[in-house]
């Protein structure tokens, strides 16, 4: 009787306790809404068929997935009293909304590797076709990653073609390529408008361009480059750049380039930008605070 009393306690103490968590489809035009819900203690997967649902919850971190019309949000909430996700499952194809955050071309003994990440700032889901211009005498063409959803993609000379990419609201995907290059000139496209490139080159190679800045030779771990950068470029514009070889130190000499060090390095520079700049979106980082290699 005891023991009955105490859980039944428990339960009231429980049920007084939770805080309603409403998911709330603002577009919602008919069919079947998928939603699963992670927390703590706590796992859910529920499907229905109207414009919101309500889950009793205790206060907490909750990862929440949402599926509606073959697209899916995923959202973070801290739950501290009741709480409704507003979601949109609007879409959009308009390419010229995207841009990329930032464009990263290392180049070390004949190889490139490029990082790109393409940013979404619209509250729309991105769905479209998206083209990638790679430097006309690259060889040996490799996509080694590319995050975003898409339907297809193909290779005519010089051009990557990707079909029906789909990106979520506020976010991005990001794309590396690699490919083998031998020329000492090389011409870098902007397929989107690029907040900011950056090029990486071993110590004992300088570029010349009218569009980069030099930003000082870096160190990083056991490798050394040089750094040249350029800022909100638009859409369709090309920058030329000639490589010559240039004289070192012999500190710099003996540190040398580890190539695919570097490449490490800036794929995880990479996603502290996005990090940063997804924060100053949300009005949680000063806006003195800016992210440079």
């Amino acid at each position: 009787m005891r023991v009955a009393l105490a859980l039944a306690l428990i339960l009231l103490l429980s049920v007084a306790n939770a805080q309603n968590l409403t998911i709330n489809i603002v577009n919602y035009e008919g069919g079947v809404v998928s939603v699963q819900i992670f927390g703590e203690n706590f796992s859910i997967n529920k499907t229905f068929q109207n414009s919101s649902v309500t889950f009793p919850v205790e206060p907490g971190n909750y990862h929440v997935i949402t599926i509606y019309k073959n697209l899916s949000i995923v959202k973070n909430v801290n739950v501290t009293n009741d709480t409704t996700l507003y979601l949109t499952f609007e879409e959009t194809n308009d390419v010229s909304s995207l841009f990329y955050l930032n464009r990263h071309v290392i180049v070390g003994n004949g190889e490139v590797v490029e990082i790109d990440v393409i940013y979404n700032p619209t509250e729309k889901f991105f769905r479209g076709d998206l083209e990638k211009i790679i430097p006309k005498d690259a060889k040996n063409l490799s996509i080694l990653e590319f995050t975003g959803r898409l339907e297809d993609f193909s290779v005519e000379d010089n051009k990557i073609f990707y079909k029906s990419v789909v990106i979520q609201p506020n976010s991005s995907i990001r794309a590396v390529y690699h490919y083998f290059f031998d020329s000492n000139e090389m011409i870098l496209s902007s397929e989107l408008e690029t907040k900011q490139l950056v090029l990486f080159l071993p110590p004992d190679v300088n570029a010349i361009s009218e569009d980069l800045s030099f930003a000082g030779t870096h160190a990083l771990g056991s490798a050394t480059y040089n750094i040249y950068t350029a800022t909100n470029l638009s859409k369709g514009k090309t920058i030329e750049v000639k490589f010559e070889r240039a004289e070192v130190k012999s500190e710099e000499r003996k540190s040398g380039f580890n190539f695919f060090f570097v490449v490490g390095a800036v794929l995880i520079l990479a996603g502290v930008a996005l990090y940063v700049y997804s924060k100053k979106k949300e009005g949680k980082a000063e806006e003195k605070e800016e992210w440079k290699v």
